[in-house]
């Protein structure tokens, strides 16, 4: 039996994560302490993690930073332009 990936969009802000996955949503603050908090608990659901995020102007850093110290999700963060560009 295989385990099924968990993806997870996160929309970032300078103040606030937008977290998307399992069909819910919810906000939390872009600071270090809920951050962790999050990453236990995605970790804690014990499947393979794919955190999906937009670079905007650093506000992805302390998300970066987190994802790296709490190890077993990857980590994707594409460029607005890489996201919407569009054949002319």
């Amino acid at each position: 039996m295989s385990t099924r990936t968990l993806f997870v969009g996160i929309d970032v802000s300078k103040e606030k994560l937008e977290v998307f996955f399992q069909g819910k949503s919810f906000e939390l603050l872009n600071q270090p302490g809920f951050l962790a908090r999050l990453m236990r608990q995605l970790l804690a659901l014990k499947v393979p993690l794919q955190l999906i995020c937009e670079a905007m102007g650093g506000y992805e850093e302390p998300l970066l930073q987190s994802a790296h110290r709490h190890r077993g999700a990857s980590l994707m963060c594409s460029t607005p332009q890489g996201t919407s560009a569009r054949p002319k």
